[in-house]
């Protein structure tokens, strides 16, 4: 019923989303790591400022490792989040095309359309290669 280069389309925005979510679960460790630099360094600020002497020459010091610290997580999510964005724009401009072309069929009728298609993608792009 849908054109078959509509359905690739859908495919291959599945593809691209699971590849993207492939990299986030791969520097899921990273960011962590970076995450808990920032706890500690956030917690040595709190220990810090309750003492009694406060030298301006070490605060900014931290402040600078903290600034680093959370510089380094926005590094690593930015790409990802901007992938996913763009994926999500050509989603939606996807079901619109998909809708002016086909506006006698239902959400679920497409949706059967294109599952069939993009099940098992999750496999084949997670399982390692051999």
């Amino acid at each position: 019923m849908i054109d078959e280069k509509y359905i690739n389309e859908a495919v291959d925005i599945r593809k691209e989303y699971l590849k993207s979510m492939t990299i986030v679960v791969e520097k899921e460790n990273t960011i962590n790591t970076y995450r808990d630099e920032l706890i500690v360094l956030m917690d040595q600020m709190d220990e810090y400022m309750k003492s009694n002497s406060v030298d301006p020459t070490i605060l900014n010091s931290r402040l600078i490792d903290l600034e680093q610290s959370m510089n380094r997580i926005q590094n690593e999510i930015r790409p990802m989040n901007d992938k996913i964005d763009v994926l999500k724009k050509r989603s939606n401009k996807l079901y619109s095309i998909i809708r002016e072309n086909y506006p006698d069929i239902s959400d679920e009728e497409i949706r059967n359309e294109i599952e069939p298609r993009i099940v098992g993608l999750e496999q084949e792009i997670f399982q390692p290669k051999k």
